[in-house]
């Protein structure tokens, strides 16, 4: 009950509004490639950064921008030492009015205020990725454009929650782990969890390694 409240807190300190999951499409050629997703004007998208940046420069203005007419657009990144948001908006003209990064595999909220779609472009990572789980309430995607049920049967503790969001039902939707069996979603290896969406993890105990591995 307490981790349920906790995200219900959260989703109201974003802005107030219900999230909107987004759909996206994936072009890619060798391990090079840019990620499409639709967002809806006034609603919340739960996205997360799915390709390395250029260069490594995960600086929001070289990882996502705004068409223009966007002005007033909000971006809130969970902060995970204070348990609040840190936000940053788009002034049209400007770009992004705070310094800040979208690192591969972080999960963020994004409300517009025009209806588009926004591309992530950069390299697909390949081989082994680790995205470390600490304790406590992370808002997190993975760390490769392919959608399927995450991150595995042998990852979590016991008692452990994800929260992913049904944009239909309006409503978060928790999928617990038990330990020994897997996750109590429709696949023990987690909700499916689609490209550059991201999603709650709550982890109640040490912290943990979701490993993806990706062949080119």
């Amino acid at each position: 009950m307490r981790t349920k409240t906790t995200l219900a807190a959260a989703a109201i300190l974003a802005a107030g509004l219900l999230s909107s999951m987004a759909q996206a499409n994936v072009y890619s050629l060798n391990i090079v490639g840019y990620v499409n997703v639709p967002v809806t004007s006034g609603k919340l998208a739960l996205l997360a950064n799915p390709l390395i940046s250029s260069g490594g420069n995960y600086n929001i203005t070289n990882v996502l921008t705004l068409q223009n007419g966007s002005d007033g657009s909000t971006l809130f990144q969970w902060n995970k030492a204070t348990s609040s948001w840190n936000t940053v908006g788009w002034i049209d003209g400007f770009g992004w009015d705070t310094a800040a990064n979208l690192n591969l595999g972080q999960g963020f909220f994004l409300q517009p205020t025009l209806s588009q779609t926004v591309t992530f472009v950069g390299d697909v990572q390949t081989g082994t990725s680790t995205n470390a789980i600490a304790g406590g309430l992370s808002l997190l995607g993975s760390k490769v454009p392919v959608a399927g049920p995450a991150p595995g049967s042998t990852v979590g503790n016991d008692g452990d929650t994800i929260f992913t969001w049904n944009s239909t039902a309006g409503a978060w939707v928790p999928n617990g782990f038990i330990g020994g069996f897997g996750w109590d979603s429709a696949s023990i290896n987690g909700p499916v969890v689609n490209v550059a969406d991201g999603f709650f993890y709550q982890n109640t105990g040490a912290s943990l390694n979701w490993i993806t591995t990706l062949n080119p």
